[in-house]
């Protein structure tokens, strides 16, 4: 458990490592001509960036169909191909992998130099909850005022509604489930002001708290799922 202080707030944040949104991994091209890193582990929906960084065109492709040696491609079964198409030096390609298992690459321009690499994915989440009612609850003064709020499944990333007015300021609300465990995070627009928070879950019902928010008169906002 961590306390941390954003722009005068305090929230408590609940640190587990599964606990990461899913990450960018960048490969670039090293000075012998071969992808760098040549191989990396990444999670399901982890998004694969290449860039070009050599004086020589090259691409990033994983598709048999143009491949002058089958073996220079493997792609899990259920993968969709990919290609960047022969980038210039500085552009950027990027792919999300979504389907766990083995990868290998090539460079179209280079492939009978043995220029490949391999991207190994890892499964890490369960399927995707069902979606949970919410309920957002907050004082103002010594008003407490509810609201139900129902999120829509995308993938393990769960959109409360469209953003809420809360006396007058905008908020959105997102839910990420592993199944074994589930999140809240609040982004709140105010202004500058960014806050994001989130909560294990405890049983079927979780909940994220925030003592005072940067909203004029409001206090104790709470929201409850399950």
């Amino acid at each position: 458990m961590k306390q941390i202080k954003l722009l005068g707030l305090e929230i408590t944040l609940l640190f587990i490592s599964t606990l990461a949104n899913a990450m960018t991994v960048t490969i670039t091209v090293d000075d012998k001509m071969q992808f760098s890193p040549k191989e990396v582990t990444v999670q399901a929906g982890d998004t694969i960036e290449f860039v070009n960084t050599d004086r020589f065109p090259h691409s990033m492709t994983a598709d048999p169909t143009k491949a002058k040696n089958p073996a220079s491609v493997v792609l899990p079964a259920g993968a969709n191909p990919f290609d960047s198409g022969l980038l210039k030096q500085g552009q950027k390609f990027s792919t999300i992998l979504t389907v766990a298992g083995n990868y290998q690459y090539f460079c179209t321009k280079h492939e009978a130099m043995g220029m490949t690499g391999k991207i190994t994915v890892l499964q890490g989440f369960t399927e995707p909850a069902p979606p949970f009612a919410c309920k957002l609850s907050y004082y103002l003064g010594d008003v407490k005022k509810e609201k139900e709020l129902l999120s829509k499944v995308n993938d393990h990333l769960q959109v409360i509604q469209e953003p809420v007015e809360i006396e007058g300021t905008k908020a959105q609300f997102y839910i990420y489930s592993l199944g074994y465990y589930s999140s809240i995070y609040l982004n709140l627009l105010n202004g500058s002001t960014y806050l994001s928070g989130a909560e294990v879950a405890s049983g079927k019902t979780f909940k994220l708290n925030v003592s005072s928010p940067p909203i004029t008169g409001v206090k104790f906002l709470t929201v409850t799922c399950k």
